[in-house]
């Protein structure tokens, strides 16, 4: 596991229900999904920029970061990829076709400072 500087991160926090966290943490689940909606799209953004296919925010990591319930993340992913596509979502996960935001989720990183 890769360990990264808190002051080096660009942390996108996000809140999970236990069932997701748990796949997640599994490796089961390798993306997150948001509703493609204005909320999730002006909170995404305010991290993410795309520079020649990178992702970083001035030279800073960008790091999605999850927690089970509402309290301070604890689990912690590289972004490997951010798009906004028309996904057809596992049925137990959520809805079969519609707009979403998708995370794609690195290596799991560890943040030094937490």
């Amino acid at each position: 596991m890769k360990e990264v500087p808190e002051h080096e991160c660009a942390i996108l926090p996000l809140v999970l229900k236990g069932k997701w966290y748990d796949l997640i943490a599994a490796g089961e689940k390798k993306e997150e999904y948001r509703d493609a909606k204005p909320f999730w799209e002006k909170r995404i953004n305010k991290w993410l920029s795309n520079q020649n296919g990178l992702f970083d925010i001035g030279n800073k990591y960008i790091v999605v970061g999850f927690s089970r319930g509402y309290r301070k993340p604890d689990m912690f992913f590289m972004l490997r990829h951010f798009e906004k596509r028309s996904v057809s979502i596992n049925p137990e996960w959520g809805e079969p076709r519609s707009e979403h935001f998708v995370l794609g989720l690195g290596e799991r990183v560890s943040i030094l400072g937490r």
